[in-house]
């Protein structure tokens, strides 16, 4: 009996593991107050599809479309949580040249963009990655390790973004992250659970920042 249990206790904790959405954190100062702050989110088009090419050209233009989506919808979530006093997106394709600012033109394109800019942070959204997760759960029958053993595999539309925030006035960095969101596809709902994916990965930025304190 007594072994029984514990089989069960030790399938309980494995399969009940909470995900860790957000990743890679870098904080480089304090926030605070930012619910009295304002921030401009930015959505490049850096968006590498790995699978689902169908499904995501049926629901988006091109990757542009895809990504200007998404920072609007960050911005209101941001903006109508509260999160920030106001939040608002920007559109303009001058904010790509964050990737190469290695040169001095893309240098002095961004940082013009941060001077022209009206909100006290800056949110950049990149390197989407959209791919399948395959979720393998093993369940064991009356409790025995050797015996009636069953394996279920799930597929998941796996969706993350790399987020970068920065102080307007001094161009620093403020934090850098990585996160994610992901849903199971029932019935080859792809196209519903694209949505639900994003929606989660949105909800998980949102939530870090929400709680966020260094």
């Amino acid at each position: 009996m007594k072994k029984t249990a514990a089989y069960f206790l030790l399938f309980s904790v494995f399969s009940c593991v909470t995900p860790n959405y957000v990743t890679n954190i870098t904080s480089y100062q304090k926030v605070q107050h930012l619910n009295k702050k304002t921030v401009t989110v930015v959505g490049l088009d850096r968006v590498f599809i790995h699978n689902y090419e169908k499904t995501f050209h049926k629901n988006y233009q091109n990757d542009t479309d895809f990504a200007n989506a998404i920072a609007r919808q960050f911005a209101g979530s941001l903006e109508g949580s509260s999160t920030f006093y106001e939040a608002k997106y920007d559109f303009s394709d001058d904010w790509n040249h964050v990737n190469t600012m290695a040169s001095k033109k893309s240098y002095l394109k961004v940082q013009e963009l941060l001077k022209e800019c009206t909100t006290d942070y800056v949110i950049i959204l990149d390197e989407f990655e959209l791919k399948k997760m395959l979720n393998s759960n093993t369940t064991y029958s009356g409790g025995d390790i050797n015996n009636g053993q069953m394996t279920t595999t799930t597929e998941m539309i796996h969706l993350s973004a790399k987020v970068k925030m920065f102080d307007v006035k001094t161009h620093d960095p403020i934090i850098d992250f990585d996160v994610y969101g992901e849903d199971q596809v029932f019935l080859f709902s792809y196209s519903s659970s694209l949505m639900d994916a994003k929606d989660k990965m949105v909800a998980h930025a949102l939530e870090f920042l929400a709680n966020h304190k260094k």
